[in-house]
C-alpha cells in the first residue's frame, strides 16, 4: 500500500523523511520533486490492479475513436469480434473475482450474485459505466438484467447509421463472466442504448440453448 504526502510546504524535508522511515510498518519511503512545475509519478510503473494484472490508461474518447473506426470498416465484422474479445475478457474476470472474494471470505465462496454486484461495482471504479441496476433471477432458466448508465462504449456508437450494433465488447464481458460463474454457456443481448437515445444501457443475460 502507498501513501502521497504534498510536502511541498515543509522545510526541513530530510528530517520528514527519517521521521516517515521510523514508523512502525513503514517499508520505504521515497520521494520526487517537480519538473518544470509539475509532478509526475514515476515511482509507481507498471500501474496494477487486480493483483497484479498490469494497467495502462487510455482516455474514453480514444478507446471511442478506435470502436468506431473499427465499425466504419468491419460493420457487423467488429461486432463478432468486440463480443468474442469481451466474451474471453469476462471469463477472465470472473475466474478472478471468485478466487479474491474467496481468498477475503476466509476461503468462503460467495453466491454468485454477490460476485456479480462486486464485479460491477469494480467497473464503476475503472470508469467503464454507472451501475443503475442489477437484478437476477433463478426460477427455472437463469437470466439477469444489468442497466447501466454513461458507459463509455456507447459513446462509440452514437452518430453512427447501423442500427444493428450494439455495445458488444460489454455484451460479451457480461455473457462471458456468467458463463465462467456459473459453468453454463450464457449469452448477453441489448434492450436499450444510451446511443440510440435511451437514457441508459440495459442488457439481459441468459443461459444459451
Amino acid at each position: 500500500m502507498g501513501f502521497f504526502i504534498d510536502a511541498s510546504k515543509v522545510e526541513a524535508l530530510e528530517e520528514l523523511l527519517g521521521s516517515l522511515k521510523g514508523l512502525k510498518g513503514v517499508l520505504s519511503v521515497e520521494w520526487i520533486g517537480p519538473e518544470n512545475n509539475v509532478i509526475v509519478d514515476l515511482l509507481h510503473f507498471p500501474m496494477t490492479s487486480r493483483g497484479g494484472v498490469r494497467m495502462i490508461i487510455f482516455s474514453a474518447e480514444t478507446l471511442s475513436r478506435v470502436l468506431t473506426e473499427l465499425y466504419k470498416a468491419f460493420g457487423t465484422g467488429a461486432s463478432f469480434i468486440l463480443y468474442k474479445l469481451g466474451f474471453d475478457y469476462g471469463q477472465e474476470l470472473s475466474a478472478h473475482f471468485k478466487k479474491m472474494l474467496a481468498a477475503v471470505s476466509g476461503g468462503i465462496e460467495l453466491p454468485p450474485k454477490k460476485v456479480v454486484e462486486n464485479f460491477l461495482k469494480y467497473n464503476v471504479s475503472a470508469g467503464w459505466q454507472i451501475l443503475e441496476a442489477f437484478g437476477i433471477s433463478t426460477e427455472g432458466r437463469i437470466e439477469a438484467r444489468v442497466r447501466v448508465r454513461e458507459l463509455w462504449e456507447a459513446l462509440a456508437r452514437k452518430g453512427l447509421e447501423m442500427e444493428e450494433l450494439n455495445c458488444d465488447l460489454f455484451r460479451g464481458i457480461l455473457a462471458g463472466f456468467f458463463t465462467d460463474l456459473y459453468g453454463m454457456k450464457f449469452k448477453a443481448v441489448e434492450v436499450a442504448c444510451a446511443a440510440k437515445g435511451a437514457p441508459y444501457c440495459e442488457f439481459r443475460i441468459i443461459e444459451q440453448d
